[in-house]
């Protein structure tokens, strides 16, 4: 499978569950939305003005598909060719919301009729939510990346904001576990591609990213709660 790409900067305020088939992204009016991965798009128009408002569809090279909600500007049309990481529209709140987000929703084959968990969609494809638009770990030296993870928590990345609280130590703490996610990454990998690896030594690993997932989405949500320093 092929690097998934960042979709948008921001927390997220809903995951996948019930009748909820996707998740929302938060953030402020006219934030970028990247597309997921190199694709073809199949759909880009205002399906439903009480419902998901503005939103595009992407059928990607590898036979999945993504969808994009409640955009207040869309920057590509049908059959345009995009490329993974380009910028397709703007964060906004048409349609049926109740705040500024993306709701995106992943599909394994386009022509599936419900979505998958996007966080499991992502993460199959090497990227873990929440992310850094713009680029991925890999495409990076470890001092830019670390820089670009500590601007998502003190609130100013290139073409949009995230509006936290400005807070250097958790800004650190941050970027000290997107380095350690890293590791965990390429060990991973390793072990996966190495003939006499147990099953149990696998699922450690797995656990291990999944724990540093789940640690990032708290740090994220306390720097939303947390008062700015002075």
């Amino acid at each position: 499978m092929q690097q998934a790409h960042c979709p948008a900067a921001g927390r997220i305020t809903q995951g996948f569950h019930g009748r909820h088939d996707g998740i929302d992204i938060a953030n402020s009016r006219g934030t970028p939305i990247y597309a997921v991965g190199p694709g073809t798009v199949t759909f880009s128009a205002v399906a439903d003005p009480h419902g998901y408002g503005q939103y595009i569809i992407i059928h990607h090279d590898d036979g999945s598909a993504t969808q994009y909600g409640h955009m207040y500007q869309r920057h590509v049309r049908v059959g345009d060719r995009v490329s993974g990481g380009q910028q397709i529209a703007l964060m906004g709140s048409e349609g049926g919301a109740t705040g500024v987000h993306l709701h995106l929703r992943t599909y394994n084959r386009a022509s599936d009729g419900h979505g998958i968990d996007p966080i499991l969609y992502l993460r199959d494809r090497g990227l873990s939510m929440p992310c850094v638009p713009g680029a991925t770990e890999d495409d990076m030296d470890g001092d830019t990346f670390i820089k670009q993870a500590s601007n998502v928590v003190i609130g100013t990345i290139p073409g949009g904001t995230i509006n936290m609280p400005f807070n250097w130590w958790l800004s650190a703490i941050y970027a000290h576990i997107i380095g350690i996610e890293s590791v965990v990454r390429a060990t991973a990998h390793a072990v996966t591609s190495v003939d006499g690896v147990d099953d149990q030594a696998k699922a450690q690993v797995e656990a291990a990213r999944q724990d540093l997932a789940n640690l990032k989405a708290a740090l994220l949500e306390g720097a939303q709660s947390t008062s700015p320093s002075e």
